[in-house]
């Protein structure tokens, strides 16, 4: 069936073509193909009528020439993706049917960007990799800039119209950079071609289904759920958690995303957030800087920015609460520090204060950074990590001592107020001396 309705086509092709007349030129051209695009232009592959030249016509104003190195078109078909026209189809040499090979133009839609063109030769040149190439079959969009399209092998033309297939069919992928091909089976059919999400699915009349990557890999299914991190593209036409999407939408929020494209079975794919700057169940000594990729961000359950910074001792969690109930927890802690110099089991001395960040016990009393110790004896100082304990240390306060340093304290103490004294006693005398001289 499929046969005959390409036949069809291809008759239909033949003689309904449509003669015009660009406004520009006193060129007679026959219209080959035409159609509307996605914007609402108008876009045409052109023929000069006599010749075996052609051009592709934006809005019948803009005009680029469509080079066959003097061939004919065999079939000719258009196809629109993210960011070109693509031309394809197979040339011919004159009208002779059973000399064909495949074309593949790559325009951009300005029709001012400089065309990609791909020939392929091997007409009738068993010998060549492709062999005997009828025509191309196919032609899909598999991502942004980046096609795939199957390409009948070893066609074989019973007559100047009607189609008969032999041998095998190839699935191609074709970059700017490089052409890649694969064998396809079964080949007693010609394979329907799609998109299953992220995968190119080619399948045949007995539901047999092979999925290949954009490399050509071939897997044995596409993931039905899929954890992925940045954001995703749909490639396809994708109904997404209950919402119909067209093709080459992205989405960069975290969530859970529900993709049914209503051909295949539905796929998840999750968006997980990045936390940058911290790590899950980490403790810090000192602050921290982090980034979230998306999402509402909530900083111990308050509202905060996609990015922060946090230099206060505690425990904490940020929490990115994304689409369809998507939720991310990454907890770190910033631990509180000793200040003050000494080790567990030393000696600090009354007068000294005990300086530390955070929160603090000192034998099981709650105390505030800078406390002054007053009293001798034995301490234990607990550093508090949330409601827990994150470090203990013990150390001593002894007894006042008089020593070297005190006692020469006092000597200096000492002899000021004997010298004070003494001249207290001479002032006095002389006084008194002066008092007696007076009277006499």
């Amino acid at each position: 069936m499929k046969k005959i309705i390409l036949a069809f086509l291809l008759i239909f092709a033949l003689f309904t073509l449509n003669f015009t007349k660009v406004s520009a030129s006193e060129v007679e051209y026959a219209t080959l193909k035409e159609t509307t695009t996605k914007s609402g232009d108008s876009l045409k592959v052109n023929k000069v009528v006599g010749e075996y030249k052609f051009v592709l016509v934006l809005n019948d104003s803009i005009a680029v020439d469509l080079k066959t190195e003097g061939k004919n078109f065999g079939f000719c078909s258009i196809y629109e993706s993210t960011n070109y026209y693509c031309i394809y189809g197979s040339l011919k040499e004159g009208s002779n049917y059973k000399e064909v090979k495949p074309f593949f133009y790559v325009i951009g839609k300005g029709l001012d960007t400089t065309s990609e063109i791909y020939y392929y030769d091997g007409i009738n040149d068993k010998n060549s990799e492709f062999g005997d190439l009828a025509f191309v079959c196919d032609l899909i969009e598999y991502e942004v800039d980046c096609f795939a399209l199957t390409m009948l092998v070893d066609g074989e033309f019973n007559t100047k119209i009607a189609f008969t297939y032999s041998g095998r069919y190839k699935l191609y992928s074709v970059t700017k950079d490089k052409i890649v091909s694969v064998d396809i089976d079964p080949t007693q059919d010609l394979p329907s071609l799609s998109i299953a999400y992220n995968l190119i699915d080619v399948s045949d009349m007995y539901d047999n289904h092979y999925y290949f990557d954009k490399d050509l890999s071939l897997k044995k299914t596409y993931d039905k759920e899929e954890t992925t991190t940045g954001a995703f593209v749909i490639l396809t036409d994708t109904t997404v958690n209950g919402t119909l999407y067209s093709k080459g939408t992205g989405f960069s929020t975290p969530g859970i995303y529900e993709l049914d494209d209503g051909v295949h079975e539905k796929k998840t794919i999750t968006l997980d957030a990045i936390v940058s700057g911290v790590d899950d169940g980490k403790v810090y000594t000192s602050y921290v800087d982090f980034k979230v990729s998306g999402g509402d961000v909530y900083l111990n359950d308050e509202p905060s920015y996609l990015n922060g910074t946090v230099s206060k001792t505690g425990v904490y969690s940020i929490k990115v609460v994304g689409v369809n109930g998507y939720l991310k927890v990454v907890s770190f802690s910033i631990a509180p520090t000793l200040i003050t110099t000494v080790s567990d089991g030393g000696t600090l001395n009354i007068g000294d204060t005990i300086e530390f960040t955070g929160e603090a016990k000192l034998n099981n009393t709650v105390i505030s950074s800078g406390y002054r110790l007053d009293e001798a004896g034995v301490y234990s100082l607990s550093l508090i990590l949330g409601d827990k304990t994150y470090e203990t240390i013990t150390f001593t306060v002894p007894e006042v001592e008089v020593t070297v340093r005190a006692k020469t304290g006092l000597y200096i103490t000492l002899s000021i107020i004997g010298v004070l004294l003494i001249a207290t006693c001479v002032f006095v005398t002389v006084k008194s001396l002066n008092s007696k001289k007076r009277r006499h």
